[in-house]
């Protein structure tokens, strides 16, 4: 079991450093490169005006990387440990979302209230659960499958 837990723990430090440090370079804008990262991430649909990769950057790519990442650590785990596990990694995502929005002074998080706030990091969490869910449970069963197990019943 501290095997797992060390996975997981290392694959939540990897992409929360990786999201930190990508969004700490856009929001420097040092070079073309980071302006143009910026651009992209507070990129606004034309027709509605809202920001359309944020959620992307924020909440989708991580839930995705840290779904397969414990999905396929747990492959030979109990299913009730990977239930934890998938419970669990949203928050560290859901988490970095106050830490992101420093690098962007202008963005619509310091116009909110803390109890939007509060909503914004719950939508998050939800996201992140049913993204990195699903993404979980196909990591496990492809990894059992390729390490010639039988899926658990």
């Amino acid at each position: 079991m501290r095997v797992a837990i060390l996975g997981v723990v290392i694959s939540y430090v990897a992409v929360g450093v990786l999201g930190v440090a990508l969004h700490w370079y856009a929001g420097t804008q040092i070079t073309p490169i980071a302006h143009s990262l910026k651009g992209w991430y507070l990129y606004r649909n034309p027709k509605n005006k809202k920001l359309t990769h944020i959620t992307e950057a924020d909440v989708i790519f991580p839930a995705i990387i840290m779904g397969l990442a414990v999905g396929s650590i747990t492959a030979r785990r109990s299913k009730s440990e990977l239930v934890w596990y998938i419970f669990i990694f949203p928050l560290g995502i859901a988490a970095l979302e106050p830490i992101y929005v420093r690098f962007f002074p202008g963005h619509l998080w310091w116009s909110m209230t803390g109890l939007e706030r509060s909503g914004a990091v719950a939508i998050c969490y939800t996201r992140a659960l049913m993204i990195g869910c699903t993404f979980a449970c196909v990591a496990r069963l492809l990894t059992q499958y390729f390490q010639g197990r039988t899926p658990d019943e």
